[in-house]
């Protein structure tokens, strides 16, 4: 539940916000403090970059242009689809 100041006036939010910061500390927590219903994950990327120089500085080689990581959803899409389900029906 989500309350917000407007035109003078404190009014509830019943809309469903998701956000796009997936961070432990940051979009995770109001997940689980229910400001958010869900969150998107995106896998750290260091690592995979890393590894890729080392190979192209190894191989005397370009790495590759582009390199599509997976995202995730907080919680998992099984999750929210039976929340959705759920509110359809008016269970909580």
């Amino acid at each position: 539940m989500i309350w917000q100041w407007v035109r003078g006036e404190l009014l509830k939010i019943t809309a469903e916000m998701i956000g796009c910061d997936g961070c432990r500390e940051a979009g995770q927590q109001w997940v689980r403090r229910t400001l958010l219903a869900a969150t998107v994950i995106n896998p750290p990327t260091a690592g995979i970059a890393l590894e890729m120089m080392a190979r192209a500085i190894e191989a005397k080689t370009q790495p590759i242009e582009r390199t599509i990581v997976a995202p995730s959803s907080f919680p998992v899409i099984e999750k929210l689809a039976g929340t959705v389900l759920r509110a359809n029906q008016g269970v909580s």
